[in-house]
């Protein structure tokens, strides 16, 4: 291999390797570990929406490049649709805050608050408001929070398995280095939470009821 193709092997290995970070980026900030509790359940999803979806969709957005870059070096055509999904499902987390901004009763931002304090506010905020209008308009919101953070990681793990199979078409990673990204990221994921929660589900709650 030529010098210049390794750097470009080099540049592409580099381009994956973030990718993978962006997916374990993605995970961390849809994990919801949920409540019996509606109005909990609520804030803590308002609250996500509030303070990570820039980082959501940033990630989002190296995923997709990532694909359609490896897509392109491997002589394959990428599924652009498939690509401007992810962003667009991403792009619903900051609509999402933008409505718990407009809904939420006013919350004071005073100078010593920095702004994870300030939407963790807005989010408690917003949790009283919508549970005081009725338990459907809360579980409308969440299963729609939900419904929006389960199609991100669906696209972003399919997006992300498909330009490893491209690398490992050119001959740029081997099978088994892609098993161990993953490991290696998922394995750190594991240990910074403990372990991976799935979101409450409230029809759970009323059945018991």
């Amino acid at each position: 291999m030529s010098e210049t193709a390794q750097g470009y092997a080099q540049a592409l290995l580099e381009l994956f390797n973030e990718a993978v970070k962006s997916y374990n980026n993605i995970v961390y900030a849809t994990s919801v570990i949920g409540s019996w509790d509606v109005e909990s359940t609520v804030k803590e999803l308002a609250f996500k929406a509030l303070n990570v979806h820039k980082l959501i969709y940033d990630a989002a957005e190296h995923i997709a490049r990532t694909y359609v870059v490896s897509s392109a070096v491997a002589g394959k055509r990428p599924d652009k649709r498939k690509a401007r999904r992810l962003l667009s499902a991403a792009k619903k987390v900051e609509r999402i805050a933008e409505r718990v901004k407009v809904m939420a009763p006013p919350v004071e931002k005073e100078k010593t608050w920095g702004n994870y304090n300030y939407e963790f506010k807005l989010a408690e905020a917003f949790a009283k408001e919508l549970v005081s209008r009725g338990d459907r308009s809360a579980k409308t919101f969440s299963d729609r929070v939900r419904a929006v953070f389960r199609e991100i990681n669906e696209l972003s793990h399919e997006l992300l398995e498909e330009a490893a199979n491209n690398l490992v078409t050119i001959g740029i990673m081997p099978r088994k280095r892609i098993i161990e990204e993953f490991e290696e990221g998922l394995g750190d994921l594991v240990a910074d939470k403990g372990q991976l929660s799935e979101p409450i589900d409230n029809d759970k709650r009323s059945e018991g009821d």
